[in-house]
């Protein structure tokens, strides 16, 4: 019985040893695939400087390692039709931009919304645009041979929408209304040339006008708010369905995990949140919606119709 014992206690460990060495072997016997990266490369229509657009993003793609076997090359676009041309003719696989690009998109091609950047209901308050003034009006048809500062050209709330508005409430045109029409380039400096005098009326995002307030550089008694426009929906990730193309249902569902839930950790981006969701139905309903307004907005007021400080379409 004893000798029956030792004889299946040595076979136990001569099995465990083997299967020890086994393992230490493995990887040599059977090399692990190495599969290549995806690489995709997504174009980024910046509303603050270049400079200051790669900077904000930095931390983003920092975050996104290889463990998900994607690699993004951003591409910072000078304008949104620069940035549109280049995921239509192939040279970029994806677009981030904001929702009136993406419509506009849509008239002539067929893009699918991947994600959008996901905010807060204070964030998007705070994303919509404003025109604000220290002079002493009423009504928008005073403000003529005034001096205007609209956003950086790419800018939804500080350029495209509030021209568009300025357009269909003044005749004539921007140029001949105003006395100067100019594009600043950051919110920092439209605030200062107001308050400095430089300026008599700014577009700007109602963030960094509550910031401004709040901090003291304006005065809230010495300002008088013209228009707000609509909620803006949330920026979109979008691409372009092309055979041959890297993004494919396999693709999307490891860029689903890696954006969605990675993202979460990237902290701040230009003062709003870095955190990406797929595009749901919800949010498609709301571009959908804006859609609708924007289109509204461009038929149901002819140019020359002039509408009282403060109202907002």
């Amino acid at each position: 019985m004893k000798r029956k014992k030792i004889i299946i206690a040595l076979g136990v460990f001569f099995i465990v040893e083997a299967l020890a060495i086994l393992i230490a072997f493995w990887p040599s016997l059977f090399p692990k695939r190495n599969e290549p990266f995806i690489e995709l490369r997504i174009g980024i229509v910046p509303e603050v400087s270049r400079a200051e657009s790669e900077k904000q993003w930095s931390e983003f793609y920092r975050r996104l390692d290889r463990s998900y076997g994607l690699v993004l090359h951003p591409y910072y676009a000078d304008s949104a039709e620069d940035a549109v041309a280049g995921l239509i003719h192939g040279a970029l696989d994806m677009l981030y931009v904001d929702p009136a690009t993406f419509i506009e998109l849509q008239k002539k091609n067929t893009p699918h919304a991947i994600f959008y950047h996901a905010l807060s209901e204070t964030e998007k308050e705070d994303a919509r645009g404003m025109l604000v003034t220290t002079a002493s009006v009423n009504y928008i048809n005073e403000t003529r041979a005034m001096r205007l500062s609209l956003g950086d050209k790419c800018s939804l709330a500080t350029f495209l929408l509030p021209s568009t508005w300025l357009r269909e409430k003044l005749p004539g045109g921007l140029d001949s209304w105003f006395a100067k029409v100019s594009s600043v380039a950051s919110p920092k400096q439209a605030i200062e040339d107001l308050a400095e005098g430089r300026t008599d009326i700014i577009a700007i995002r109602r963030g960094d006008f509550m910031k401004a307030l709040k901090e003291g550089r304006l005065q809230e008694d010495k300002v008088k708010l013209l228009w707000v426009s609509m909620r803006i929906p949330e920026n979109v990730i979008c691409y372009l369905e092309r055979p041959g193309d890297p993004i494919d249902p396999g693709t999307l569902k490891k860029m689903t995990w890696m954006i969605s839930f990675k993202t979460r950790q990237a902290g701040s981006f230009n003062q709003l949140s870095m955190r990406f969701e797929p595009a749901s139905y919800a949010y498609m309903e709301t571009l959908l919606d804006f859609k609708k307004a924007l289109d509204a907005s461009s038929n149901a007021v002819p140019p020359g119709n002039a509408g009282k400080a403060g109202e907002r379409k």
